[in-house]
């Protein structure tokens, strides 16, 4: 066979033609030149005597029930009586299974037949006679299937020995031991050859090692919480966990998807395909994808060999985790930023109070007390009745008390008012929009010493969209393309790990069916506009039904 070809073959079917061919060449071997000499003396002679007794002994009912019941002891009692009337050199009783429940020799009671010649007997049902050699030797052997209520519980062999018999039958066996001479060497060459193949195949491991990293493989992969997905060049599924069967809402068992294609249970697939690029090409990491409905945030990595790609690793974590810890997080920073400034403007109307409370204006610091309270109180009323999420209006006071602790003044449009509990967009994500776009902001406002420092805010959702614009009268895009900023991995900030902020703002939008202009302010500055169609409520009332 050609060496190109048959490397072609998976694995197990390269195993099979291997063991196929010298097994079928040695049985073969030996076949023909048994048929050819022993064919009218041995099996005419010896064959049909030893056939005759299995035959005999297959039908006797003792046999039968001791068989049916496997009971060694039993048949041990009934074959030392019967040894002494027969003249065969042994009586091999064996289970469907081919395990030896009889043996003349004890040793023997218990393991599995070595030979390949039961087939006929167990599976087919025929009394046959043949010449092989067994664990007491070469002999002749015939072997009839025990059948009870017309099935197959076992197989008697009995045998004669062939260095028994006359002088006559050695000079006929010369042959046969040389072709099976031959047929052992040809047996080690080819395990020789075989075992130097699996070992190729298995780099050199050991079975048991095989077995263990694949028990810590899979052991690993069972127990993250991370979805883990495993494809070949074409889409073929590896490897895959539970975490990710349960995000994707696949129900089929992991063991049995492997090898079926990616394509057949996820939808788009194109992410875990692996495209024929070269093997140099940067991973993918933190994308955020969607898929069977759901939205994920997903890193993919390549698996290369001398060749190219040849297969990914796709890790999925659900969004929703994601989302819920950066906006707590950015909840906790909205916190910090509020108790700062509050602290700080505290310690200076303490430090007012405190000095009219020394002059003796007592009226003064108590009327400077009730202001400060009003004014803080009216901002808070103000900004809840406008913004009826509660996750917005919190995130806007605390824009408010940090655009004043940085100089500058966030102004709400009067004509802002946002309802809520209709939008394709989450609570969350549109907080982790909004607070991205506002720092931008603040930031370009900062970096422009000419500037009014005024960030403007306008939000509205009670037409057909959800409008959020922000403009500011910062630095703007220093002649730069808008659209550069939207890409991962951009951002006009020196330091590292940024160029991630604009770029989620752009990936929550388009998940939401919306859209994303960034444009020049006059004189100077950016206006950043997001328009998101709300969703059809005649539409989703009949949803289901």
């Amino acid at each position: 066979m050609d060496g190109a070809l048959f490397s072609k073959f998976k694995f197990r079917t390269r195993v099979a033609l291997m063991l196929s061919v010298f097994f079928v060449t040695l049985i073969g071997f030996q076949s023909g030149l048994f048929l050819h000499i022993f064919e009218q003396t041995i099996v005419d002679m010896v064959g049909s005597k030893a056939l005759v007794q299995a035959k005999e002994i297959a039908a006797d009912p003792s046999v039968i029930a001791s068989l049916n019941h496997a009971d060694k002891k039993q048949l041990s009692d009934i074959f030392r009586r019967t040894n002494q009337l027969s003249d065969a050199d042994y009586v091999v009783i064996a289970d469907r299974q081919e395990l030896r429940l009889y043996h003349p020799n004890p040793n023997y009671i218990g393991e599995k037949i070595t030979s390949e010649d039961n087939y006929d007997a167990l599976k087919l049902g025929k009394s046959h006679v043949f010449v092989s050699k067994g664990q007491s030797g070469l002999s002749i052997r015939g072997k009839t299937p025990v059948i009870a209520d017309n099935q197959i519980i076992g197989v008697v062999s009995v045998g004669y020995l062939v260095n028994r018999l006359s002088h006559r039958i050695f000079e006929y066996s010369l042959p046969i031991l040389s072709s099976i001479g031959v047929a052992i060497i040809l047996t080690i060459i080819g395990a020789y050859f075989f075992s130097n193949h699996i070992k190729n195949q298995m780099f050199n491991m050991e079975p048991g090692e095989i077995a263990q990293s694949l028990q810590i493989k899979t052991s690993i992969m069972q127990t993250m919480h991370e979805g883990i997905i495993a494809t070949n060049s074409d889409g073929s599924i590896l490897s895959i966990n539970r975490s990710a069967l349960e995000m994707l809402g696949i129900t089929h068992a992991p063991e049995t998807l492997t090898g079926r294609s990616i394509q057949d249970f996820v939808t788009p697939a194109s992410f875990f395909i692996p495209c024929q690029e070269s093997k140099h090409a940067a991973d993918v990491n933190d994308e955020i994808m969607t898929c069977n409905g759901e939205t994920f945030i997903a890193t993919r990595v390549k698996m290369t060999n001398e060749t190219g790609i040849f297969g990914t690793v796709v890790s999925l974590r659900k969004r929703d985790n994601i989302t819920t810890l950066t906006t707590q997080l950015a909840q906790v920073q909205h916190y910090l930023d509020n108790l700062r400034v509050m602290r700080h403007e505290h310690n200076n109307q303490l430090s007012t109070i405190s000095g009219l409370l020394q002059i003796g204006e007592n009226q003064k610091a108590l009327e400077l007390l009730e202001s400060t309270n009003s004014k803080r109180q009216a901002l808070v009323d103000l900004v809840t009745q406008i913004f009826r999420p509660r996750i917005i209006a919190g995130l806007l006071l605390g824009k408010i008390c940090r655009a004043e602790e940085l100089g500058l003044t966030l102004d709400i449009d009067p004509m802002s008012a946002l309802i809520g509990g209709n939008w394709p967009i989450q609570e969350d994500e549109l907080s982790a929009l909004l607070g991205n776009v506002l720092d931008n902001a603040f930031e370009s406002s900062i970096k422009n010493p000419d500037s009014n420092k005024i960030i403007s805010l306008f939000m509205n959702d009670s037409a057909e969209e959800l409008i959020v614009q922000v403009s500011d009268n910062g630095i703007g895009f220093k002649g730069r393309d808008p659209e550069d900023l939207i890409t991962r991995g951009v951002s006009s900030k020196k330091a590292e790990g940024h160029g991630i902020g604009l770029y989620l703002v752009s990936k929550y939008i388009k998940n939401a069916g919306g859209t994303l202009l960034m444009e020049e302010a006059e004189p100077q500055g950016a206006v950043f506009s997001i328009y998101i169609p709300k969703i059809n409520q005649k539409e989703t009332s009949y949803e289901g039904v």
